[in-house]
């Protein structure tokens, strides 16, 4: 065999080994890349397990509460009308034993009914405002157009 063929063999020889080594490397790294790769979605749905347990163990201590509260609502509302209604038909008030105060402290919904009212009442008042503004508006547009005519049959 020729110095060049035999140099030529030895060269795709040395070729083919760094073609294989560097193909075998990157799929090693590749399958390492998977693996970390799988290991963080393992990672992240367990962490995001840990996340719905805490938010369900959350919920249901939120409802363990809201149901007190409602059960407590309710044991309320039914007192109040087992004790009768606070004002007859004429009027006047018939339980002076508790003031309004007492009753808005005492029951946070009644707050909360309170500042609704007020908002309401508020929002009322807005509105005939506006609306008598609007009446001003137009009653003095209808005597600018009266006195318009009028001038101008004066002139003519």
């Amino acid at each position: 065999m020729s110095r060049t063929a035999w140099f030529t063999l030895c060269a795709s020889g040395a070729f083919t080994c760094g073609v294989i080594y560097y193909v075998h490397t990157s799929q090693v790294k590749d399958r390492e890349r998977l693996r970390e790769g799988v290991i963080i979605d393992l990672e992240r749905q367990q962490q995001k397990k840990i996340q719905n347990v805490r938010q369900l163990a959350l919920q249901s201590d939120l409802t363990k509460i809201l149901r007190e509260q409602q059960k407590q609502y309710d044991e309320d509302d039914r007192r109040q009308r087992e004790s009768g209604p606070w004002f007859d038909s004429g009027g006047d008030r018939t339980h002076t034993s508790r003031s309004l105060s007492e009753c808005i402290t005492a029951r946070p919904q009644s707050r909360f009914i309170v500042v609704v009212v007020v908002v309401v009442v508020e929002v009322v008042v807005v509105v005939v405002v506006v609306v008598v503004a609007v009446v001003v508006v137009v009653v003095v547009a209808a005597a600018a157009v009266v006195v318009v005519v009028l001038v101008v049959a004066v002139v003519i």
